[in-house]
């Protein structure tokens, strides 16, 4: 990553994370193969900052994993719909890769069966991506 796209995706992250509502407060999710429900903690922006850039990340993401950690998360949290994520926030300097072989389709229906076989249907999380 770019070091000015990569400061402002980093912060614009923490910021996004710092204005939810819990469980999601204070966290986000690592650009990775597997990706974590991380806390960001600190008192200061620049240890916040510090902090994300030191967390373990790769370099795609499979929005479909993505999905299930967040289910993952509801189910154990026992969390209402109205919990539940309302706009997953990507922010990135990087294209896409296919980290799926499918169709964005495919697995956005997978997603949406998941959901709904779990009892979150009308609780679809939005993806919204900002990329410099």
């Amino acid at each position: 990553m770019h070091r000015i796209p990569m400061e402002v995706s980093v912060v614009l992250g923490i910021l996004v994370s710092d204005l939810s509502k819990d469980p999601w407060k204070g966290k986000v999710i690592t650009f990775s193969e597997r990706p974590k429900l991380q806390s960001v903690k600190g008192e200061t922006l620049k240890k916040k900052t510090n902090l994300v850039r030191n967390m373990q990340c790769g370099m795609n993401i499979d929005f479909e994993k993505v999905s299930d950690l967040m289910l993952k998360v509801a189910l154990e949290g026992k969390l209402k719909p109205e919990q539940i994520i309302k706009r997953l926030f990507m922010f990135s300097d990087m294209e896409f890769d296919r980290a799926s072989t499918s169709l964005w389709e495919t697995d956005y229906q997978d997603i949406v069966n998941k959901f709904t076989e779990k009892g979150y249907g009308e609780a679809i999380t939005q993806i919204v991506f900002w990329i410099d």
